[in-house]
């Protein structure tokens, strides 16, 4: 239950993040307002989930609705805190999770993350894996190479960003990448009926990287069993 309640709190403040990057608007100040008519939220309309079924999804002062992602991220959070809460380092997890919702949110909405958000993600990812998982590969060392050529050359077939974020990932132990990297394929595989039909041409990769991390890092010794009966 622990878990669940500091799921909802993490939730309810990555929101903050998600609704306030775009518009470079500061996460202290203003308070927590309605979106449409400014109204300062008290403090029983700003509980995780709750609040938002009590008020019917709608603004108390102006009745308009109030944008869905804030009770998803609020539950989906709560959920992965449950599921992650018996693993070693499961706040460093957590953490990496949120921001990594944060970007993947603001990346499909609008092409872009925050630099803060991405170094935050980082300082977490690899304070995880010194702690709990450390190993040596020359996979990160690739990553580099190719975030190196990508700056210097006009042809950029992915993101920096997205560049960057695969290197972070790319410290893991080299079996825990493999399985990242087969889950990513399928899932890119799984997606590319839809982007063909919908004429996709410009992909925001981001989410697609963030929904193999959140597979990999809740089902990764299952699905290593599965493919190698390791």
């Amino acid at each position: 239950m622990v878990f669940i309640i500091l799921g909802m709190i993490f939730g309810s403040f990555a929101s903050v993040l998600v609704t306030r990057n775009p518009s470079k608007e500061s996460i202290v100040f203003p308070p927590s307002h309605c979106d449409h008519c400014m109204y300062r939220l008290s403090w029983y309309d700003n509980i995780p989930v709750f609040s938002f079924i009590y008020l019917k999804g709608k603004c108390r002062n102006c009745q308009r609705s109030i944008s869905p992602i804030y009770p998803i991220l609020e539950i989906g959070s709560a959920i992965f805190f449950y599921m992650i809460g018996s693993k070693d380092g499961f706040i460093l997890i957590d953490a990496s999770f949120l921001l990594f919702f944060v970007m993947a949110i603001n990346d499909f909405y609008d092409g872009e993350f925050s630099t803060t958000h991405l170094v935050a993600f980082a300082f977490f990812q690899i304070s995880y894996i010194l702690l709990y998982h450390l190993s040596f590969s020359p996979i990160p060392f690739l990553f580099f190479l190719l975030l190196v050529f990508n700056q210097f050359t006009g042809e950029k077939y992915i993101g920096n960003g997205d560049l960057w974020i695969l290197l972070i990932l790319s410290f893991h132990p080299v079996l825990w990448f493999i399985s990242y990297f087969i889950l990513l394929g399928l899932i890119g595989a799984l997606l590319l009926p839809y982007f063909i039909f919908k004429n996709i041409r410009k992909i925001h990769y981001l989410p697609i990287l963030f929904s193999a991390f959140i597979c990999n890092t809740l089902f990764y010794e299952k699905f290593l069993y599965f493919l190698f009966n390791y």
